[in-house]
């Protein structure tokens, strides 16, 4: 995750996942991290918008509230 995103969002994506519920997660945690790590790789991540929407309560996946 460093390598592919930086070490600062790698750490940002980290914690955003440790601050999602369990219910959130379709397999696990560690999969929507890797998850994440696929999209940096293909430029299609974007850590300020889930930021945003973690501060005003809301999934912007558009899986409900956080």
């Amino acid at each position: 995750a460093c390598v592919t995103m930086g070490r600062e969002q790698a750490a940002l994506a980290l914690a955003l996942v440790s601050a999602k519920p369990a219910g959130h997660f379709t397999s696990s945690p560690g999969g929507y991290f890797n998850g994440m790590v696929t999209r940096a790789k293909a430029g299609q991540l974007n850590l300020a918008r889930t930021v945003w929407g973690l501060r005003h309560g809301r999934d912007p996946a558009g899986r409900g509230t956080t």
